[in-house]
């Protein structure tokens, strides 16, 4: 067993690497155009009085910051309607197909939570794509990605609980499990807004 942990974890961090080298590739590719426009910019326009360049050097990461608690406010709203809405359509389910449909707890269970996560999945990319992020990829493209890394983070939880409950002592409380399993999400939560906003949602800008 700790043999299949491991090699799972292994391969978690080889996915979640890719991803991340994707991630720098695409931000390179994307920003080598910028900056032959602004040298060529530099060179043809004059430089800016000094005054203004201090105004503009103490603007921007003023700027900068609000755009990106701002977004990073829009995602977690983003996150929490999805949350809503798998638990919602989870109970629709459940109270749809259980006894009438499906008599075994458990498989009308694992059935309903699939059917569940799915629509809130799709809700959830429609919001980041239109709203958080702006459409910066084609939908296309971006939806691909997504579910690749839904998928992803969906083992790299898994995997991540599953060995740092290896830990602790046997009969632990089902409250502590649950505290390991929300700060393994919650690191988890920060990956997946830096990679959707810069892998997902960060291709083929438009010019």
């Amino acid at each position: 067993m700790y043999r299949l942990l491991s090699k799972a974890l292994i391969c978690v961090l080889l996915i979640l690497s890719l991803l991340l080298s994707a991630c720098n590739s695409t931000g390179d590719i994307s920003s080598a155009p910028e900056s032959s426009f602004a040298s060529e910019q530099s060179v043809s326009e004059p430089k800016q009085d000094s005054g203004e360049e201090n105004k503009t050097s103490h603007f921007n990461p003023l700027k900068d910051s609000v755009i990106i608690y701002v977004q990073i406010l829009k995602y977690i709203a983003s996150s929490l309607s999805a949350t809503v809405i798998d638990l919602a359509a989870f109970a629709l389910f459940f109270s749809l197909l259980f006894s009438g449909v499906i008599n075994n707890r458990e498989l009308c269970t694992a059935v309903c939570s699939v059917m569940a996560r799915i629509i809130s999945s799709l809700c959830n990319y429609y919001i980041n794509f239109r709203f958080v992020f702006a459409k910066k990829a084609t939908a296309k493209n971006s939806l691909l990605k997504y579910y690749l890394l839904v998928a992803g983070v969906m083992v790299a939880s898994s995997v991540s609980t599953s060995l740092l409950t290896l830990a602790l002592p046997r009969g632990a409380a089902v409250g502590l499990i649950t505290l390991v399993k929300a700060a393994v999400d919650t690191v988890l939560f920060l990956v997946t807004f830096t990679l959707q906003r810069e892998w997902v949602f960060g291709g083929n800008k438009k010019k």
